[in-house]
């Protein structure tokens, strides 16, 4: 079967670069150069990524020597979604994909649409503290992490 939804290249190094940038929280912040050696990212993708991120407040830059780049807000305070939305723009559903559909309303929009709001829910629901959390946890699939942090939400509401 095909992939129902990919992750473009510089999301999947956005979300990376914002975990290593939670994981090195100190004096030191981190260069464009260090991330693209960690990841195997050129140093202009990272820094065209970070540039996006920087733009909505979500980290800072350091010019100069020893200069680069360290987060601003606190990783428990950060959604995936608002990371998304800074490097990839609003989620949209791009609805049915057959230009010579003519039903309206079209069930597969309707699908898709839903599909999306999903994703969006679902991105708006986890934190960047929760993904370096599932980087470093016991869990043998990022769905079990998932899923702890969903029944960990339910117990505290």
């Amino acid at each position: 079967m095909a992939h129902v939804m990919n992750l473009t290249e510089t999301l999947s190094l956005a979300f990376h670069s914002m975990v290593y940038l939670a994981e090195r929280r100190g004096p030191r912040p981190c260069s464009a150069r260090e991330i693209g050696d960690h990841f195997g990212a050129t140093e202009p993708l990272v820094t065209k990524t970070l540039q996006r991120l920087l733009r909505t407040g979500l980290i800072r830059s350091c010019k100069g020597p020893g200069g680069g780049y360290s987060l601003v807000v606190p990783p428990e305070e950060v959604s995936l979604l608002s990371i998304a939305e800074a490097v990839e723009g609003p989620l949209k559903s791009q609805g049915c994909a057959l230009k010579g559909c003519n039903r309206p309303p079209c069930p597969v929009k309707g699908l898709v649409d839903a599909v999306t709001e999903r994703v969006s829910q679902e991105l708006a629901s986890k934190t960047l503290a929760e993904l370096v959390e599932c980087f470093h946890g016991e869990e043998e699939t990022a769905t079990e992490c998932t899923l702890k942090h969903r029944r960990r939400r339910k117990k505290a509401a």
